[in-house]
């Protein structure tokens, strides 16, 4: 339980950036708005948390974890490299 406790901990914070960051590379934020949505980071952290103790294995939750991260990550790179980023 420990292991499992650690894997989300760890491995939920780069997923939360991603998403986070996709969201807001794909829409365009106003600058005024840019903190507030930033501030999200925390829920959504907790939420992805909670939501990853359903999963019954730890190589499951290893594998939805890295994999929301490589493609959030991918998204951002993507559309700031293209130009078409909101931020």
């Amino acid at each position: 339980m420990l292991a499992k406790s650690i894997l989300i901990v760890l491995l939920s914070f780069p997923a939360s950036i991603a998403i986070l960051g996709s969201v807001l590379a794909l829409t365009p934020v106003a600058e005024e708005k840019t903190l507030p949505s930033l501030l999200m980071f925390f829920p959504l952290w907790i939420v992805i948390m909670s939501v990853s103790y359903l999963l019954p294995r730890k190589q499951t939750i290893a594998l939805a974890l890295i994999s929301t991260a490589a493609v959030g990550g991918s998204v951002i790179f993507l559309t700031k490299h293209y130009g078409v980023a909101g931020i």
